[in-house]
């Protein structure tokens, strides 16, 4: 029986060394991204189909205080050796092309993060930076509503339809995950008290256009 104990906890061992192992590996330098000119937030490598982007929901539609481009591009200057850590990712190819995997990243260098500041200056929203898994979650939950029950059945089906390496996955351990959620959220607290960007009395009409509170 000491034996068997032995055993799995060994094993369990190897899959926690493996798992940091692997996520370990897919840590890169950030110099190897190549940002868009048009919006930084977005990202690509050479001679890699993922399309990399630094937030987690919202790609295309959030709102912003507009200076992203311009603060992405300092604070990377400032951090020449920064590393880009996947968080989590999806498929984002249409039906029957070739995939093109979509790569949230956090862009870290040693305890600062390019992800934590852009909401410190209320660049962007705490909520942009969801990860994948939990933004769809999130609006699975708030579908649950009787009324919505038939988009909820097509967004399962369809969710059930894509082959298990499209679907949304975390990419790192629900405990760093959590711990990074808690970083964001003290961010955007002082982002409020200090009515940086998005949360200034300026674009007081814009925050409530997009239920921002």
């Amino acid at each position: 029986m000491r034996i068997l104990t032995w055993l799995a906890f060994a094993y369990s061992s190897l899959l926690l060394i493996a798992t940091s192992v692997a996520h370990a590996q897919d840590v890169s330098p950030a110099q190897e991204l190549k940002f868009d000119a048009k919006l930084a937030r977005f990202a690509s490598k050479s001679k890699n189909p993922a399309t990399y982007v630094l937030l987690g929901n919202g790609y295309l539609r959030t709102l912003s205080a507009g200076n992203e481009n311009e603060f992405i591009k300092h604070w990377l200057e400032v951090h020449p050796h920064a590393m880009a850590t996947p968080i989590s990712s999806r498929n984002g190819a249409r039906a029957g092309t070739p995939p093109n995997p979509l790569v949230y990243v956090w862009i870290e260098a040693g305890a600062e993060s390019l992800n934590v500041a852009l909401v410190e200056e209320g660049i962007f929203a705490g909520g942009v930076t969801l990860d994948t898994v939990e933004s769809q979650h999130r609006l699975l939950e708030e579908m649950r509503d009787p009324r919505l029950a038939g988009a909820r059945e097509q967004i399962e089906k369809e969710i059930t339809a894509q082959p298990e390496s499209d679907r949304a996955k975390r990419l790192i351990s629900d405990a760093d995950y959590a711990e990074r959620r808690e970083r964001i959220e003290a961010s955007e607290a002082k982002a409020r008290d200090g009515k940086r960007g998005i949360w200034s009395d300026a674009m007081k009409e814009e925050r409530q256009s997009e239920g921002l509170e």
